[in-house]
């Protein structure tokens, strides 16, 4: 019997069978059969309450209500205080509904889902009889069929109404949600959002070290032994013990001790090809009575998972293998190696998809996948890097607090009381002038009337003559007509706001006012001068929302000083020199091009250079008013940093040790609210925003980094929506000196919430938009744009912006499976993802 509770004890710690805290004092858990040593797919409730030192237990499972000595009554007795210790978060609410599980099942879209719900009315005793186990099989948005354990016959029951509310709470994050279709029944019970696991490690008797697997090894992977491979057909009649054996009960493991008694025991080993049992030597631990001293296997290419079900190396390469390469839960995957068995007459059947998620993901924590995230081109700090959200989460029900993303607080987080929301630093501060510039320039040539090739008179005697050849003819040309007009009203608005916006603009700076004047005032006008794009270009970004250092950052003021500087004397100009220095201007596109033109059409203009120097000026006086504090030094000594440190638990994993904590701001405003992620802009600013990042129940995704060549430098969860701040604590934790670009789908607004808060870190930075993401973002200025720094500088070509595209392409394959694991594995799954996926780019580049 001793023996059978062990085999009871570590399924519930491999998960096979569940055993869920819902209360302080009420659980449930899977039914177990005693004669197969298995879980069924009943349910069961226990009940337990503390008295004096020790419990009182009551179980609905077949044995705990004949004789009150079952495993699940057994397990709470011994092992409560351990594996459930007391919380004070732990909902205490008897008239909960629970929702216990969600099960994937071989059907695409399908789900089993359980609930612990209550009696339907309040005045009814809340005991475990009481409860109801409520199973659902559909869709995770409610349709399927339903099942309650009080009336097996029934579709639909008051257990079975508060059920669906329950689900559709979980759906929408909203207590107050309902299910329309679940018909009458009571709706004063909400939905508790914690169900507690047993604490467990799931750790396996195999705990040495392994290599990747060889399709996935790349040069700087250090030295391993190589594990022979294991052949099913050969296998030896008995496993020995040797120096390496243990147990997992402790940590440190407890050891083999070769003075004390050896044991044999039947296990099965199970391959790609098939299963085979066979004998393995154990000893009986000293430290724990479950549990056994088994070999660790490494050194004949299996894995041990508890001496009773071994794997093969191949097996667990193999899922690795397939759900890297396409989409592949763990039960599709186990369904497959199962029919395999079958088709080829095995006498054994494969092991659950349960069991064998709970060993894959023991076994893939000892294969040391580290060092795969640089890429051997762009180096350890790669100056050109490109930020992308991917909607790959998991359920929030699962967050929990030891989640720390870069943006969290630490205690020894440097309070900076000097940053502050530094109003209008557009290029032009007043709106309504920004406004008009844009009206005035935005539309066909401007012309006035009696310049127009077909002006409103003559059109309309055309269109009186024309009304003699009948009703046709005129319905025909009346709308051309209109068109017409409207269209000349138009412009002679155009035409009337450009005294105004000369005016306002010479109280700006006189050369920009008289380089307006000189391309569409009155004048060239008249003259019927059509100016260069080149200087429409210029003034919609000098008369764009974004900040003026979207135009020029750090790197650009400094080469525009020096070619300022270069043309102060105009008597003799340096020419060679100001050509040279106006070739240096390309990180300005749209003043490049500008000074481009004007040095092949007679030389640069007087007016065109004090714009120059106005904005140069500008930007400076924006860069003093911004910067209040120096560059932060590296905080955190990274003397023996480990990669792989606790990335498990924190949801941070990077290439790169962090360097420095995320900062706190307590004077800008908004500093620590949520992202709005989802909800709209309104204003004369982007209108693009996180509009579709996510479903409400899950989590806000992750941020990944890549660099041109596809290759991830990191990534982190995100506990509840996208945000600026993603991009600016990864970079400003993890860089020493900030990237030279930084290519994001909201640069927009990147920009200057990194200006804010770290301006002279991100001073040199370029903030641009990529190609594929640059639609929507309809009232931004070309200057946010990567492609028109492209035009401008070839050298920038090289920055793939598509390479987080085609990263966030593949990582998608693992989205279904993620969103219904709990928050350690789904952080292991994808780690493991974006490792097979750069290793496979790395190994591409070694050939």
């Amino acid at each position: 019997l001793q023996a059978k509770f062990s085999f009871f004890i570590e399924a519930v710690s491999s998960d096979q069978c569940a055993f869920l805290q819902l209360t302080p004092e009420v659980f449930v858990a899977n039914d177990w059969n005693m004669g197969k040593d298995e879980a069924t797919y009943q349910w069961v409730h226990i009940h337990s309450i503390r008295h004096g030192t020790g419990y009182k237990i009551g179980c609905q499972c077949t044995r705990g209500r004949k004789n009150s000595d079952c495993f699940h009554i057994r397990y709470l007795l011994e092992l409560q205080s351990t594996k459930f210790p007391p919380i004070p978060d732990l909902a205490d609410d008897p008239y909960r509904t629970f929702l216990c599980a969600q099960f994937e099942t071989a059907q695409d879209g399908i789900f089993d889902t359980i609930f612990s719900v209550p009696p339907p009315r309040a005045e009814y005793a809340t005991t475990i009889k009481q409860r109801a186990i409520v199973e659902h099989h559909g869709d995770d948005n409610g349709k399927g069929t339903w099942k309650c354990s009080k009336d097996l016959t029934a579709t639909s029951c008051p257990h079975i109404v508060q059920a669906r509310h329950s689900l559709q709470q979980h759906i929408q994050c909203n207590l107050d949600a309902h299910d329309d279709d679940a018909g009458t029944g009571s709706l004063e019970y909400q939905a508790s959002l914690l169900v507690r696991r047993p604490a467990t490690t799931n750790e396996s008797v195999s705990y040495e070290l392994l290599p990747p697997p060889k399709w996935a090894r790349i040069r700087t992977d250090p030295a391993f032994y190589e594990p022979p491979f294991f052949d099913i057909h050969n296998a030896a009649a008995i496993i020995r013990l040797d120096e390496t054996a243990s147990c997992c009960c402790t940590s440190p493991r407890t050891m083999y001790n070769p003075f004390q008694p050896i044991l044999t025991r039947d296990c099965m080993i199970y391959g790609l090809d098939g299963a085979v049992k066979a004998m393995i030597e154990v000893q009986n631990c000293p430290n724990c009575s479950h549990r056994l001293i088994g070999p660790d296997c490494r050194s004949i290419g299996l894995f041990n998972w508890n001496n009773r079900t071994l794997l093969t190396h191949d097996l667990l390469d193999d899922y690795t293998s397939q759900y890297t390469t396409s989409e592949t839960p763990f039960i599709a995957w186990t369904t497959v190696i199962s029919r395999r068995y079958e088709a080829r007459s095995l006498d054994f059947s494969f092991i659950s998809d349960r069991l064998f998620r709970a060993i894959w993901f023991s076994y893939i924590q000892l294969v040391q996948l580290d060092n795969d995230m640089c890429c051997t081109v762009c180096g350890p700090n790669p100056e050109a890097v490109i930020f992308d959200g991917v909607t790959l989460a998991f359920n929030r029900k699962h967050l929990l607090t030891m989640l720390t993303p870069p943006t969290a607080l630490h205690h020894d987080s440097v309070r900076k009381d000097l940053v502050v929301q530094v109003p209008n630093l557009q290029c032009i501060p007043h709106a309504k002038l920004r406004s008009d510039i844009r009206t005035v320039l935005k539309g066909p040539q401007l012309l006035l009337p009696q310049q127009a090739d077909n002006n409103i008179d003559g059109d309309s005697e055309g269109e009186t003559d024309s009304a003699c050849s009948g009703r046709d003819d005129l319905a025909s040309t009346t709308l051309p007509l209109t068109k017409r007009r409207r269209k000349a009203n138009a412009m002679e608005a155009r035409i009337k706001m450009i005294p105004g916006v000369i005016l306002q603009l010479s109280a700006v700076n006189s050369d920009l006012a008289n380089l307006f004047d000189r391309c569409y005032g009155p004048a060239a006008i008249m003259l019927k001068h059509k100016a260069s794009p080149v200087y429409k270009q210029l003034f919609m970004q000098i008369a764009a929302e974004e900040t003026c250092l979207q135009l020029t950052n750090g790197e650009a003021l400094e080469s525009l000083r020096s070619f300022c500087a270069a043309t102060l004397n105009q008597e003799a100009p340096n020419l060679t020199l100001i050509d040279d220095l106006a070739s240096r201007l390309t990180l300005i596109p749209a003043l490049y091009d500008a000074i481009r033109y004007e040095l092949k059409n007679g030389g640069i203009q007087s007016d065109m250079l004090g714009t120059c120097r106005w904005i140069y000026l500008r930007g400076a006086t924006a860069m003093k008013l911004l910067i209040k504090y120096p560059t932060p030094p590296v905080e955190i000594d990274v003397t023996g940093f480990d990669k792989a440190d606790r990335w498990q638990e924190t949801g941070s994993c990077y290439g790169m040790p962090k360097i420095r904590h995320c900062p706190e701001y307590p004077h800008l405003k908004h500093e620590n609210a949520r992202d709005s992620g989802g909800k709209e802009k309104k204003g004369e600013g982007c209108q693009k925003f996180y509009s579709k990042y996510g479903q409400s129940r899950l989590t806000g995704g992750i941020m990944c980094v890549w660099c041109s060549h596809s290759v991830c430098y990191g990534f982190h969860c995100i506990p509840s929506a996208e945000g600026q701040n993603d991009v600016f604590s990864a970079v400003y934790t993890r860089w020493k000196t900030a990237p030279k670009v930084i290519v994001y789908d909201f640069a927009c607004a990147l920009k200057p919430y990194c200006m804010t808060r770290e301006p002279d870190f991100f001073s040199k930075t370029l903030f641009a938009i990529d190609a594929f993401h640059a639609m929507g973002h309809t009232k931004c200025g070309q200057a946010a744009f990567l492609n028109t720094y492209c035009d401008a500088n070839p050298e920038l070509l090289y920055i793939n912006s598509s390479a987080a595209e085609c990263g966030n392409g593949g990582i998608l394959r693992i989205r279904k499976p993620v969103a219904y694991m709990s928050q350690e594995r789904a952080i292991i799954f994808t780690k493991t993802f974006v490792s097979i996926w750069n290793r496979h780019r790395l190994r591409k580049m070694e050939r």
